[in-house]
């Protein structure tokens, strides 16, 4: 340039296209090479109804302890709470359920049902038993 004539600059090359990073080797149980690409793939998580899951977990419970009752009479003490506690998370999963598409609507139709029917396993035999205490009463 010194000398007053004009040269142009070295052309430099732009790439328009990324470059594919190398595939990395990782060795696996059997030793064999394992092609990684670098690609972050992500999964979302299973959609669970854990209120459903519960009622029917409590629903389950309550019902087995009822007839636990029969044999050992300590066990009916907590079948009641576990009874309507099957109901209660029931009944919230069965609601749920229809945010959820549909997931977890038996769990929480069969946990309500089964509360219902541990309360009725457990309040009919206790109103009998009231009823033929003062029926009997008289005699």
């Amino acid at each position: 340039m010194a000398d007053g004539s004009k040269q142009r600059p070295a052309s430099v090359p732009i790439q328009s296209v990324t470059i594919q990073q190398p595939i990395q080797q990782t060795p696996t149980f059997t030793g064999q090479p394992q092609a990684y690409v670098n690609n972050q793939h992500f999964h979302n998580a299973p959609v669970t109804n854990t209120t459903a899951t519960l009622g029917l977990i409590f629903g389950i419970s309550g019902f087995s302890l009822t007839f636990l009752g029969f044999m050992l009479p300590f066990f009916c003490f907590f079948s009641w709470f576990l009874g309507i506690l099957g109901i209660a998370f029931g009944h919230s999963g069965a609601s749920n359920a229809l945010q959820l598409g549909g997931v977890g609507r038996t769990q929480g139709v069969f946990g309500y049902v089964l509360g219902y029917v541990t309360l009725a396993l457990f309040i009919i035999p206790a109103v009998l038993f009231v009823f033929f205490v003062f029926a009997l009463d008289g005699f």
